[in-house]
């Protein structure tokens, strides 16, 4: 991989992000090092540098930073499909973004990230593939305010994105919106417009991210989150966001991956798909947490299992122990629970074996534990140095042994 450090000259990596914007925002510095990069570095299909961040630059204690793998990078695009104005909410360094534009390379993007050491290396993923789009470093949750802290302007040009801070941005509605949001994340609940099926509980702001999302569709916008699983089921005020936005028939998959996917985490996550316009209100349940293969410590999807669960979603099918699509009038009577296992029913049953088979089989126990307990016997009866009562205790304990009844 391409060394920045080096490319700099800087031997500290707290210096890296500021070498890097301060690279990126001179038009011919930047123009340079992205001819460098890409004479090592050929392939724009994935984002750079995620690895690296996420073990140099990461801050998981304060934001709950973990950094999408690929193919669920991948899934989750295919699952957005195609877009003219797209919308990367908690940014990152732009791996989801990154997995649109292979699909979307003329789509408009935008991307906000709170993080001030990601937007350096977002900006380079994005200008690199000369992206049309803004780029803000603020807070997701306060995105209508306009009161962000630097914003960025990228246009497309004859190889790269030019890049240049502005002042301001016209916040528009969206055709996709995807996210992989920082996981129950605590905060201060506040009042906002967005906020209309109701305030996320301070421990956990999930539903708070969602519903800005959908603030920000248009009306026939398609938005696709990651999130762990208890956005599905946990209850009171939670309970309460997720039966609006079910009612409002704004759901359309929900999509169960496996555990231990991510670098820093071994929680299992789920893909929720909402779609502003459903022809009907049933919701499809995919549980694909079998759908993986071990590298190492982790669980990595790779392309078939992609292609398994798309498939799933787009055919909108019951497939036995995968998939299942369900009524509204089922979730209402499972009180607007989406608990995977509520709907789908991976169940094996066991055939068991014929009763002469299994009679066999504990008669042939019985007599290895008869033979056992005779060798037992004998070989305790050939020790030597017991005293009279000893010697009677013995051989009393080894004919009951030889006998079988205990």
């Amino acid at each position: 991989m391409f060394d920045l450090l080096k490319y700099f000259d800087i031997k500290e990596g707290y210096k890296l992000p500021q070498s890097l914007l301060e690279c990126l925002l001179d038009n011919t510095r930047k123009e340079k090092l992205f001819n460098d990069f890409l004479l090592e570095n050929k392939d724009l299909s994935k984002a750079f540098f995620t690895d690296e961040f996420q073990t140099e630059h990461g801050d998981r204690d304060n934001f709950k930073q973990d950094f999408t793998p690929l193919n669920i990078c991948k899934l989750t695009a295919l699952l957005g499909g195609k877009a003219e104005k797209t919308a990367d909410l908690c940014a990152g360094i732009g791996g989801l973004t990154v997995a649109c534009w292979n699909f979307n390379p003329y789509s408009f993007y935008f991307c906000v990230e709170k993080t001030e050491r990601a937007i350096p290396f977002l900006l380079f993923n994005l200008a690199i593939r000369n992206i049309n789009g803004i780029v803000v470093l603020g807070d997701v949750l306060t995105l209508d305010t306009n009161n962000q802290e630097r914003i960025f302007k990228l246009t497309p040009s004859y190889n790269f994105s030019e890049i240049e801070e502005i002042n301001g941005y016209t916040l528009d509605k969206f055709d996709l919106i995807l996210s992989n949001p920082p996981y129950s994340l605590k905060w201060q609940p506040f009042k906002n417009q967005a906020f209309k099926y109701g305030i996320a509980p301070s421990k956990a702001c999930d539903y708070s991210f969602i519903q800005i999302g959908l603030s920000l569709l248009n009306e026939k916008g398609k938005m696709v989150f990651i999130l762990p699983h208890g956005v599905l089921f946990r209850g009171q005020s939670e309970g309460k966001i997720r039966k609006g936005i079910i009612e409002n028939n704004l759901i359309s998959s929900v999509i169960g991956i496996a555990d231990n996917c991510f670098l820093n985490t071994a929680i299992p996550v789920c893909l929720i798909k909402f779609d502003k316009n459903k022809t009907d209100k049933n919701i499809l349940f995919v549980d694909a947490s079998k759908e993986c293969k071990k590298v190492g410590k982790i669980n990595v999807l790779n392309d078939e299992h992609v292609n398994k669960i798309f498939d799933a979603v787009k055919s909108r099918k019951d497939i036995e122990r995968f998939s299942s699509l369900a009524s509204f009038e089922t979730i209402q009577q499972n009180d607007y629970n989406l608990n995977i296992p509520c709907y789908v029913d991976t169940f094996i049953k066991q055939e068991l074996p014929p009763l002469t088979e299994t009679l066999n089989e504990l008669f042939e126990i019985d007599n290895q534990i008869k033979e056992t307990s005779e060798r037992l016997a004998n070989d305790v009866l050939s020790l030597k140095g017991f005293n009279e009562e000893e010697k009677e205790a013995v051989e009393k304990w080894a004919k009951i042994l030889k006998s079988g009844v205990l």
